[in-house]
């Protein structure tokens, strides 16, 4: 998968360093609607989670130009994590008294997705179509579990892959767009084995984006 991303990312710089003309530029900004499944692998049980709202925003690079299919490059920004509700309990009621707690857990990521663009101009609007593969690198993290123990554990590296899609209004040389993706990851944020004194722990992550965003079209020195 890595070799796989590589070769994949190395094909879209290269296409600009070799003369291609860059076809526009842009940043966009949203929100990730993430959560995250936890398995207790020993007990064969899922934890529940909710989702959290985080931060979205990237710089976006669209070059190869052709009428039905780019290739798009975003990095940026990604915030993903869960909440998980926790049963208060006291010496009376240790299965729980019926109030319960939030607690926060929030990754905070470096993304980067070279995307494959299908696209299809009518006019002014351009609906689209995204594919292709991510890297998430973790930058930090904050949780109101104590993850001490586990800390050393967390995978900063996530491969995934994207899905997308989207509208955007060209209006001369600018572009607004309003987009959607799902966000699925093949690498685990965690993934500890079962032992005698360590029931095992698996966590995936997930997430939508909804963004907007805003593109920057760079005219041909014939144009």
């Amino acid at each position: 998968m890595k070799k796989t991303f590589v070769l994949f990312f190395t094909l879209a710089t290269t296409s600009l360093v070799n003369g291609q003309v860059l076809k526009n530029l842009g940043i966009k900004g949203g929100v990730s609607i993430a959560n995250q499944t936890w398995n207790l692998k020993s007990e064969n049980k899922t934890l529940d989670a909710d989702a959290r709202n985080g931060f979205y925003g990237a710089v976006s690079l669209e070059f190869l130009k052709s009428k039905y299919l780019t290739l798009t490059t975003d990095f940026g920004y990604c915030a993903k994590g869960s909440t998980q509700k926790v049963a208060n309990t006291t010496n009376d009621m240790p299965e729980g008294n019926g109030t319960y707690k939030t607690y926060d857990s929030k990754f905070n990521y470096f993304t980067l997705s070279p995307m494959l663009k299908a696209r299809y101009e009518v006019s002014h609007f351009i609906p689209y179509a995204l594919l292709g593969l991510r890297m998430d690198y973790q930058l930090s993290y904050k949780s109101d579990f104590d993850y001490e123990q586990i800390d050393n554990d967390f995978h900063k590296t996530i491969w995934g892959t994207n899905f997308g899609v989207g509208l955007e209004y060209k209006t001369k040389q600018l572009g607004f767009l309003l987009e959607g993706q799902y966000q699925y990851d093949f690498t685990k944020v965690i993934d500890t084995p079962t032992s005698s004194n360590n029931t095992g722990l698996k966590v995936n992550n997930s997430a939508f984006v909804i963004c907007i965003g805003l593109k920057y079209y760079l005219l041909k020195k014939n144009d």
